[in-house]
């Protein structure tokens, strides 16, 4: 009964340890690369741990003194790992896990493809990103799978970082001078980090519905989240985030149209969703006439206009009109003779 019980509050302490492992892995999506790598090694520690008999390493480590142990633990714990991944891949290699394998062969792939290349020290960077997907789809299908209040909970911290790096980028816009609006994303690239950010739209557009069982005071925050996501994405012009939240949408609202049977509740909703799509395209369009650049080679400008004045040129100045630099090319004598 001790040994059993043992057993159990181990088994209580990884499930624990699992979980929080889950949290510094989801808030380190947006926020850290080198959190989300350790992360991943600290799950696949989880995992073999979970899957290896403690109580034979407990029996193992009690019947040699001290002395002995410092000599043959490392063998063993080698064994004792063997054994681990042997019990994880029997239990991932099933059919109910083809679409975790299929995930699996792409980095099986990457693998292959070190056969080919001439260029070893990319290749073993491009493996060192694609590891998520040999870790996670075996970290994510052997392990206990987490409950509903686990799950949302996941799901709150990866809202929490997204909001806290769009926070950051938003002090950095408005306290940095920005040549680029995407430099005011410093741990992601920009397109990512607004792909995350519509993955957090999506969260709390559920979790404010009534299905997810939160308070209204919540379900309020959660629109008021919602609403900063999309006034960020709109300021920093992230394009593609915006792109791909509208198509997303628009294939929900299909599937939520062909439900309807009522002709005119399908009209409906179609004029409600083009409304809002028409709506931001024009704010698109006016925002990236704003940030436009037009390509000017500030070398070859030239220095006089065709009566001989002088051309003043504020390179450094880079306040733009529809796309064109506004303190270039400036003859000040002309322009009070006009």
């Amino acid at each position: 009964m001790r040994a059993q019980g043992k057993h159990i509050k181990i088994s209580s302490i990884l499930t624990h340890l699992y979980f929080w492992a889950l949290v510094l892995m989801i808030i380190s999506i947006p926020l850290s690369r080198f959190m989300m790598s350790v992360a991943q090694f600290t799950l696949s520690g989880i995992m073999i741990l979970e899957f290896m008999s403690l109580e034979n390493v407990r029996k193992f480590i009690g019947r040699y003194p001290f002395y002995i142990l410092i000599f043959i633990i490392i063998p063993a714990a080698i064994y004792w790992t063997y054994e681990s991944l042997v019990q994880i891949f029997k239990k991932f290699l099933r059919k109910e896990n083809l679409p975790a394998i299929v995930f699996l062969s792409l980095f099986i792939l990457h693998l292959i493809g070190l056969l080919f290349t001439v260029d070893f020290d990319y290749a073993l960077k491009d493996l060192r990103v694609k590891l998520p997907l040999f870790v996670l789809p075996i970290v994510l299908t052997v392990s206990k799978p987490l409950n509903r209040r686990q799950f949302h909970s996941l799901m709150l911290f990866f809202v929490g970082a997204v909001l806290a790096g769009t926070l950051i980028s938003t002090y950095i816009l408005f306290t940095q001078d920005i040549n680029n609006l995407r430099e005011i994303s410093i741990f992601i690239s920009h397109i990512r980090f607004s792909l995350l950010i519509g993955i957090a739209i999506f969260t709390l557009a559920y979790f404010a519905t009534g299905q997810a069982g939160y308070g209204r005071l919540l379900r309020m925050l959660f629109l008021v989240l919602i609403a900063w996501f999309c006034l960020y994405m709109v300021v920093s012009a992230s394009i593609t985030g915006i792109v791909v939240l509208f198509i997303a949408l628009f294939v929900i609202a299909v599937h939520y149209t062909l439900k309807k049977r009522n002709l005119y509740s399908r009209m409906a909703t179609v004029i409600l969703l083009l409304a809002p799509v028409i709506i931001m395209v024009f704010i698109m369009g006016i925002v990236t006439d704003v940030y436009k650049m037009n390509k000017v080679d500030f070398s070859g400008l030239d220095k006089q206009t065709e009566q001989g004045t002088l051309y003043w040129h504020d390179t450094t100045n880079l306040q733009t009109e529809n796309g064109h630099f506004v303190w270039i090319y400036v003859a000040t004598d002309e322009l009070r003779e006009a």
